[in-house]
């Protein structure tokens, strides 16, 4: 008797990550810096790493897909305002959709969010503090047109 196994994989729909969700992205996508870096400190802890990208003050019909979302260790170094920032490794990184909607599950501790997008808008830093018995608030990140 012949029995057939086999894999069925399944593209399309499946392929993607859920709304609300950002797609991993690759190690050969950088930091694309803009004309000025901006350095948020945001004072309370947070339990966890979560947001939504604001795109200059335009309204919500403004797509916010397509922008580059990194967690760094060494959240020190942004502070400095040096572009370079030596020592640094890179922890996470995703690619917004259309909602602009990211979220990063890490341990305690202080990091470097960093957002940025090709060309037209200017990258923002924002120094966080994840801790167990921080706020449950979602953050919301506001990336600069570059002029």
């Amino acid at each position: 008797m012949f029995r057939a196994f086999g894999i069925v994989l399944v593209t399309g729909a499946c392929s993607y990550p859920a709304l609300g969700q950002c797609r991993p992205a690759p190690d050969s996508l950088q930091t694309i810096w803009g004309h000025q870096n901006a350095v948020i400190v945001n004072s309370k802890p947070l339990k966890k790493l979560q947001g939504n990208l604001l795109l200059g003050y335009g309204g919500p019909e403004v797509s916010k897909d397509g922008v580059l979302v990194e967690v760094f260790d060494h959240p020190e170094l942004a502070l400095s305002g040096d572009q370079n920032r030596t020592g640094q490794r890179r922890l996470r990184a995703c690619v917004t959709q259309k909602d602009g909607s990211f979220s990063f599950d890490l341990p305690a501790g202080k990091y470097e969010l960093r957002c940025s997008k090709p060309v037209e808008w200017n990258c923002t830093s924002v120094v966080v503090d994840i801790d167990k018995k921080g706020s449950s608030k979602s953050l919301s990140v506001r990336l600069e047109l570059a002029e």
